[in-house]
């Protein structure tokens, strides 16, 4: 990491200060006051600091132009890290499917070369078409996408999640004047499907 910060251009005295900063912490974790046995942290991003945001994007910053030099348009927010290409619709899946694998072995060997390793169970490669789609659905953000956009899945789930919100408030209604309900319905339930 301090070796792509000085390739950055950051000076050595607040490099000595982030390798301070980076260096090895003992930790422990507490639950209604037993805490573990004591561990070392070492090779991480510590987060909920100041640091921690500003270092991981220099970090992984440079991934991206691996992934724009192949004509991909790449989305990050922390650490879930998207790309994707437009192609014409007289393209063969085949062919896509070939790039798209392409591209991920180049992420793949940045990743070696980073000392980074990525989670196989949240990677996928997926054709979005109306008529043609390949490949199961993702999820971003939250929300899934299916290959044809139809969203049946994130719908579901959505239909779901507040029907459960709401059988459980009309259950305590006669605890609540309508006034109450109101709000606890625009709080608990109205709140959930406008997000």
């Amino acid at each position: 990491m301090v070796r792509k910060l000085a390739a950055y251009g950051v000076n050595n005295r607040l490099l000595n200060v982030i390798r301070s900063w980076l260096r090895d912490r003992k930790a422990r974790i507490v639950v209604a006051g037993s805490q573990s046995e004591e561990f070392r942290l070492s090779n991480v991003f510590f987060q909920g600091t100041v640091w921690g945001p500003p270092l991981w994007n220099a970090f992984f910053g440079d991934a991206s132009c691996v992934l724009r030099s192949l004509d991909f348009t790449v989305v990050i927010y922390a650490d879930d890290y998207n790309a994707f290409r437009f192609y014409p619709r007289c393209a063969h899946n085949r062919l896509i499917m070939s790039e798209l694998r392409e591209f991920q072995c180049e992420l793949h060997k940045w990743g070696r070369g980073n000392q980074v390793q990525f989670d196989a169970g949240k990677e996928s490669l997926l054709i979005m078409a109306q008529d043609d789609a390949e490949g199961d659905s993702i999820r971003l953000l939250g929300v899934d996408f299916d290959g044809k956009l139809r969203m049946t899945g994130a719908v579901r789930e959505c239909v779901d999640e507040a029907s459960w919100r709401l059988r459980t408030l009309l259950r305590t209604q006669r605890y609540h004047t309508d006034a109450e309900l109101l709000l606890l319905f625009k709080s608990h339930i109205l709140s959930y499907l406008e997000y």
